[in-house]
């Protein structure tokens, strides 16, 4: 029986196509035949896996029960003849894609709202808006540093703020909170479980985001408003996605995967507090907050503990050869079992 892989979409340029400059990476906003959404069209760097480990991430996020960003993998098969039409599109990025291997990721901002960089403090009323994590952290830190050059090393951007914020913005502690503000944690907290098991370093302050639904908004307080955590994105730094074959062999031969889960490489981009010099690992960062905060970490800790490693096995290994090497699919195997193991000795 043939083993079932990933669909592979072919995509092409539209029209409407434009060029995102958030990150490190080539981005282009694209349409896909059959779906409503626009999707983010993104290509990894040479000799790196951020394609298969964006959508790796993505299934594992699905299969232990956190919300994440819908990520197909992709190739690009050429341009539409109406390229030159493009809003902001640069023909010449492009062409130098032409056949290249990627993702694409639903939007699940609506299209009015093309960048989430609103003040919470400043919002008309009733309407849906999507909040970067800066953002949210601004409403309640003093003088808190957006600076692009300081996303990983932003030390108020740490466990201790984001679960402070989130409850004083929903009024946590009065006589009506807002609805669900202990679902918007334990949602946010399954982001950084799942950070942990696949090693993701890259959940800076721009890589997650709040919901808010309002009817009327003022500075201090949310009336007949909800929250919500948006879905998971951006994990394409992940599962060693950035070793070559024979590094990812010499760690796994040696028994160094621990080591490099957690070691001076691996910081991720949430730090404790603020007193720390440096943020730890996913895994280690994952770790303390179960510790921490069992209340809204059991769930997905427990929902982690019972799926099998083969379950995790299929998931990697349903990616095409194409985009991603056997010592790679190893590789990215052992992260997720080995991360697993130790955060879960904690419930054991």
């Amino acid at each position: 029986m043939r083993e079932e892989k990933y669909r592979v979409y072919s995509v092409s340029t539209p029209p409407e196509s434009v060029t995102e400059s958030r990150g490190s990476r080539p981005k282009f906003w694209i349409s896909v035949e059959g779906e409503k959404r626009n999707w983010l069209l993104k290509f990894p760097r040479q000799g790196r896996g951020e394609h298969w480990a964006e959508k790796i991430a993505a299934e594992i996020g699905n299969l232990i029960g956190v919300n994440c960003a819908r990520v197909e993998l992709a190739r690009c098969e050429g341009q539409s003849a109406l390229f030159e039409q493009a809003r902001n599109f640069n023909p010449s990025l492009w062409n130098q894609y032409l056949g290249s291997l990627g993702t694409i990721c639903q939007s699940f901002v609506p299209e009015e709202q093309d960048m989430p960089n609103l003040d919470i403090s400043n919002l008309t009323d009733a309407e849906i808006h999507f909040i970067h994590g800066s953002g949210i952290l601004q409403f309640t830190i003093d003088e808190y540093d957006t600076d692009p050059r300081l996303r990983f090393h932003q030390k108020d951007h740490n466990i201790k703020n984001i679960v402070k914020t989130i409850m004083q913005i929903t009024d946590v502690g009065s006589l009506n909170p807002m609805p669900f503000w202990d679902e918007m944690l334990k949602e946010l907290a399954s982001y950084t479980l799942l950070d942990g098991i696949i090693g993701n370093t890259d959940r800076h302050h721009e890589n997650w985001m709040i919901e808010l639904q309002s009817d009327h908004s003022h500075p201090l307080g949310i009336v007949n408003s909800q929250m919500y955590a948006a879905p998971s994105y951006d994990h394409a730094s992940s599962l060693g996605r950035e070793l070559y074959d024979e590094r990812r062999q010499r760690i796994l031969d040696s028994n160094g995967l621990l080591n490099y889960l957690q070691g001076g490489k691996a910081r991720g981009g949430i730090f404790v507090d603020s007193r720390r010099k440096r943020a730890p690992s996913p895994l280690r960062l994952a770790m303390l907050l179960c510790r921490w905060q069992p209340r809204f970490t059991h769930s997905t800790l427990d929902r982690i503990d019972k799926v099998p490693n083969s379950d995790f096995r299929t998931v990697i290994d349903k990616v095409p050869s194409e985009f991603m090497s056997d010592i790679a699919k190893e590789f990215a195997y052992q992260v997720v079992i080995t991360s697993k193991a130790e955060l879960t000795r904690s419930i054991q």
